[in-house]
């Protein structure tokens, strides 16, 4: 097992490797939503990054959480 600390809010990260399988807590796509929203967030990026694109979307859970900043003009998701 080894811990990350995410960037955002100070968040831990738990990973669990057994033989067969791998475990993350809390699960990777929250993970990457966090770290996403934390650079579109970030000061120095926050006027840079105008257009975002994700791939694999089926839920479109990222797409609510980042349609609520302002800076980013276009979101582009498609469902692979």
């Amino acid at each position: 097992m080894f811990e990350y600390t995410l960037p955002c809010g100070g968040f831990k990260t738990h990973t669990i490797m057994t033989e067969n399988n791998i475990k993350f807590d809390p699960p990777v796509f929250e993970q990457r939503y966090c770290t996403v929203v934390q650079i579109l967030e970030d000061q120095k990026w926050l006027n840079e990054i105008k257009k975002v694109t994700e791939f694999g979307c089926a839920e479109m859970r990222l797409f609510q959480l980042i349609r609520r900043i302002g800076s980013i003009e276009h979101i582009v998701q498609a469902n692979v």
